[in-house]
């Protein structure tokens, strides 16, 4: 008979395979350039900042956003993006991208001139289940993905900690 810590043991050891797996892998975390400081506004624009801490939980996957009708970008993992928009409602809409299973809500953010805002991508109310199968068992990760609008403060601290998404 198995032992408790033999099942443990395989348990874990799939896990850390999944994560490691060539899928993740081929999911490689922002590679860009650093943060290098704010950009200028342009007179009569806004600049939304979109910022996605580094996090070993869903790093091998991501989602595509797209802000105020622009054509969708991979928010990847410690990674982040500078949009230079027209003021009013800006919808920002989230798109299936590599092997995103997170539920994620579209927003509307009301932008005024000659401003910058600062959004922080959060993955909350994760569940991590197993279906059998004939192969064993196959894992698969649900849960919530949101924006949270973060003060200039806290936005600089987490770009200061990433690198562009592209």
């Amino acid at each position: 008979k198995p032992s408790m810590r033999l099942i443990a043991i395989l348990v874990l050891a799939s896990l850390t395979v999944g994560c490691l797996s060539p899928l993740s892998i081929a999911a490689k975390p922002a590679k860009g350039d650093s943060f290098s400081g704010v950009i200028e506004i342009p007179e009569g624009k806004a600049v939304l900042y979109v910022i996605r801490e580094k996090r070993f939980f869903q790093s091998g996957t991501y989602p595509k956003i797209s802000m105020c009708g622009n054509e969708p970008v991979a928010l990847r993992n410690g990674g982040h993006f500078v949009a230079v928009v027209d003021p009013g409602d800006c919808d920002i809409v989230f798109t299936k991208g590599l092997w995103w299973t997170m539920s994620t809500e579209d927003i509307t953010v009301e932008l005024t001139p000659d401003t910058q805002y600062f959004l922080s991508f959060l993955i909350e109310s994760t569940e991590i289940s197993a279906t059998p199968t004939m192969n064993g068992p196959a894992w698969y990760v649900a849960g919530n993905a949101a924006f949270v609008p973060v003060s200039e403060e806290a936005g600089l601290k987490l770009l200061s900690e990433t690198r562009e998404s592209f």
